[in-house]
């Protein structure tokens, strides 16, 4: 549902009369929105591996890594990125042990979010789920944006020739024009995943696909010069 709203401050006008013979100033601010469904799916996966030997557990977090890469490959419409890869030690209440630990993240991004949930509750058998996002793709909010600025033009050119009427004003001029589109506010599924131990006799773990809403707004300020 679209929303739309407007609001007028008079910096400064003459008495008002049936008409207007001196030129007068005032803002007028504009506003729109929309709620729209989220078009993509954006999911994080972590790989981890434990022990005295740093090359040995590095060799292994790269290698089920590559593996997920490759498997991520095979589905049309999944873009991935390698996140932070580290090693670290393993630090206990007495102290550093000798042991140490390696992970590395694998990010899964994709307008099919059936495809990309299916895919991510396959390589749950080996990682860890760290996160996932629901989000407008930058396309939908682009033109979900477009769409909304006609029509806040449209309503603010009516209200503007209102105004200038109905202060016995005979034009308007726009004298400055600032917008601003409103920040994103997506729906953000955290998964508290980080501790949960994955081997080879993992169960997959069932990613949920309801990827629900988001609300884009834009915005703008005009001065305008309302004219005999």
């Amino acid at each position: 549902m679209k929303t739309l709203f407007l609001s007028l401050c008079l910096l400064c006008a003459a008495p008002w009369a049936l008409s207007q013979t001196t030129p007068a100033t005032t803002q007028l601010d504009a506003q729109a929105s929309e709620e729209v469904d989220n078009d993509e799916l954006w999911i994080s996966l972590v790989v981890s591996r434990d022990g005295p030997n740093t090359h040995e557990i590095t060799q292994a977090v790269l290698g089920q890594l590559q593996a997920a890469s490759t498997q991520a490959r095979k589905v049309n419409g999944v873009q991935l990125q390698v996140g932070q890869v580290s090693t670290s030690p393993i630090w206990t209440n007495k102290g550093k042990t000798h042991n140490w630990s390696a992970q590395a993240e694998l990010i899964l991004v994709s307008k099919n979010t059936q495809a990309l949930a299916q895919l991510a509750s396959d390589l749950t058998t080996g990682m860890r789920l760290n996160s996932t996002q629901f989000r407008l793709s930058k396309e939908k909010r682009l033109a979900t944006e477009k769409a909304l600025i006609q029509d806040m033009a449209l309503n603010f050119k009516d209200k503007a020739s209102s105004i200038s009427k109905a202060f016995g004003f005979g034009s308007f001029n726009i004298k400055a024009l600032d917008f601003s589109p409103a920040p994103e506010r997506g729906f953000l599924q955290p998964m508290a995943l980080m501790g949960r131990s994955v081997n080879a006799d993992t169960p997959a773990i069932s990613i949920p696909n309801e990827a629900g809403k988001t609300m884009v707004s834009v915005g703008m300020r005009a001065t305008l010069e309302l004219l005999p």
